[in-house]
Parts: structure tokens; C-alpha cells; sequence
């Protein structure tokens, strides 16, 4: 996230194009806003187009307009969206629905204000839930419409990938929630928190919103726990092939052992709660087999964040490292 925000931030000081890549509902439309809101053309509004919303047969009539139906009669043509809204921003969702005719006409248009840069020229943001570069290995997305869309690039990641934001998130969607509804701000227990996190949230922001509405909906004592959250799915570990296997011939069970916990923990993401579900085994257990062997030290990130052993406070220190006083003979 902070190198998403980074991306954005540098994004909205110049007027070049922006493409915004990220899973479904990840806040794709949130970070064009931001950039918008924070652009040269911040006192106006920003224009939104979902491509998904209107057939690909329209889609290159609604961006380039129409010629003039009789010229003759002086009857004029209509004006597509990217000579409509001069001076502001036009944020373009779905980029992937592009027909390739539309797409060239996009690279004449970017080429166009690249010569003849125009102050009033709209500002194009563009987005895609799709892997855009797949798309161009099978030439479904032209590489030259890439290059000159990408002079800015901000990638939003999944909610799955943003644990450390679970928790303020859920405060933020508890809150426009009550306010919404009217209702009193209720309080997120432990439990319910550590339920959550251990989603793996495919729906991502818009799922987050719904379990978030059917929590506080659901409790009758202001406290929000696991019995107020509807049914949730944990990470999938079956559809994470771990790449690690166990080797064969190992001569010890500690060997066994280890070999067993260090797959367990890569499958898992390094989540050690689940580890130790998967395992069938305490949290505590887990954390003491990785202290015991050593696992802290691997080149494993997910593995740096072990608990380390307490270390003795100064006074025990001085008192270990000083030797017994002897005491005379009574």
C-alpha cells in the first residue's frame, strides 16, 4: 500500500496518464479520486466511465463521438467524452474491453496530445481488474497503448495481502455504517478481529462492506463477535501449492519435524496461526519449534517476526555476570 499511495501521490502532480492495475473491488476507483482531488484540476469534477456498463459495440462512439450525420445541412456529429469534459479528469474503468479499432483510435488520440500538448486536454486515468500484460503476450492488448498509458503506473493490492489494514479498515466501514443506519457504534471483539484476518477475502473491499453491515446488524450487545459475523471462509491452503517438499531419507524425527513445520509455514503464507490449524497443534507449540529450530534466522521474511526469548534485565545481568560474594565464616 505505501508504494501504491507513492505511485499516486507522484501521479497527481503531473497531467500525464495513469494506469491504476489491482484485484476486483480493491479501490481502484478510490486511488483515481485521490489522484484527481489532489491534480491541477482538483476544483472540477472527475468523470467516470465503466466500460463494462455500455456495449462494446458504443464503447469507441462514447469516447471519440460521431462525424457530422449530413454535412451538407451543417448537422453536426456528437462529441465523444474525451472532447467533452476539457481541463479535468477522465477515469476509465475495465481498459480491458477495448475493441482493438478502439484501441487504435486511444494510441492516435495519446500520440496526438503528446505533439500538440493542449492545456485544455482531459486528463486520462484508466483501470483494469485484468492481468494487462497477459493480454498483450496474446495480443488482445496493443504494447503501444501500454507504453503510453503507463507514464504513471499505481498497483492496488487485494485486501488479502493488506492484513495490517484489516483492523483500521473494519473501524472505517463499522463507522459509515452506523451513521448510515442510525444505529449504535458497536465494539469489535479479539476474536471476531482474528476471524477476520484469517479471511481470505476474495470479494475485498465490497465483501468487507457486507460482512462489516451484517455484523453490526446482527449484535444485540454492542459488542461485535464471532457468532454476529456471517460464515466465513479462512485462506484456502489447499489451493497454495507449497513449493517446498519434504525430502526423503531424513534421518531423525527432529529432521522430520523441521522439514514438516518449514512446509506447513510457507503453504501458509507464514501465518502462524494457521500453521499451527494445519499442524493440528497450540499457537505456542509452533512458536517454540521455530525458536528451536532456528527458523528466526532463515532468509524466510515471513519467518523474522518469531518471538525472540526474553533477555534478563540489567539488574539480573550484573548480577549474573559479577561473582558470588563470600561471606565470613560466622
Amino acid at each position: 500500500m505505501r508504494a501504491a499511495i507513492k505511485a499516486a501521490t507522484q501521479a497527481s502532480r503531473t497531467s500525464s496518464p495513469v494506469v491504476i492495475t489491482g484485484p476486483h473491488n480493491s479501490g481502484k476507483r478510490a486511488f483515481a479520486k485521490c489522484i484527481h482531488d489532489q491534480s491541477q484540476f482538483s476544483d472540477r469534477s472527475m468523470h467516470v466511465l465503466d466500460l463494462l456498463s455500455i456495449p462494446a459495440a458504443q464503447i469507441e462512439a462514447e469516447l471519440f463521438g460521431t462525424p457530422s450525420i449530413q454535412p451538407a445541412r451543417n448537422v453536426a456529429g456528437v462529441r465523444g467524452l474525451l472532447c467533452r469534459h476539457p481541463a479535468t479528469t477522465l477515469y476509465l474503468e475495465n481498459i480491458n474491453l477495448l475493441g482493438p479499432h478502439a484501441q487504435q483510435s486511444l494510441v492516435n488520440w495519446l500520440q496526438d496530445q503528446q505533439q500538440c500538448p493542449s492545456p485544455d486536454a482531459c486528463r486520462l486515468i484508466v483501470s483494469s481488474a485484468s492481468d494487462l500484460p497477459a493480454l498483450i503476450a496474446t495480443d488482445q492488448f496493443r504494447r503501444d497503448l501500454w507504453y503510453l498509458l503507463t507514464v504513471h503506473h499505481v498497483d492496488v493490492p487485494g485486501l488479502s495481502s493488506r492484513i495490517k489494514d484489516i483492523s483500521l479498515l473494519c473501524e472505517d466501514a463499522i463507522t459509515r455504517i452506523c451513521v448510515r443506519l442510525r444505529l449504535r457504534r458497536p465494539t469489535m471483539t479479539q476474536q471476531a478481529l482474528e476471524m477476520l484476518i484469517d479471511h481470505s477475502w476474495p470479494g475485498n473491499l465490497s465483501e468487507l462492506q457486507s460482512v462489516m453491515e451484517h455484523a453490526v446488524t446482527h449484535t444485540r450487545d454492542g459488542l461485535v463477535g464471532p457468532d454476529d459475523l456471517p460464515r466465513l471462509e479462512s485462506r484456502t491452503i489447499g489451493t497454495q501449492h507449497s513449493s517446498r517438499m519434504i525430502p526423503l531419507g531424513l534421518s531423525s524425527i527432529d529432521e522430520i519435524t523441521k522439514a514438516s513445520l518449514e512446509a506447513a509455514l510457507e503453504s501458509c503464507g507464514g501465518n502462524r496461526r494457521r500453521t499451527a490449524q494445519r499442524l493440528k497443534v497450540s499457537l505456542r507449540t509452533v512458536y517454540n519449534m521455530i525458536r528451536r529450530y532456528g527458523l528466526s534466522s532463515t532468509a524466510n521474511p515471513e519467518f523474522t517476526n518469531a518471538p525472540k526469548a526474553s533477555k534478563p534485565s540489567g539488574q539480573s545481568k550484573k548480577a549474573a555476570a559479577s561473582p558470588p560474594k563470600k561471606h565470613p565464616k560466622s
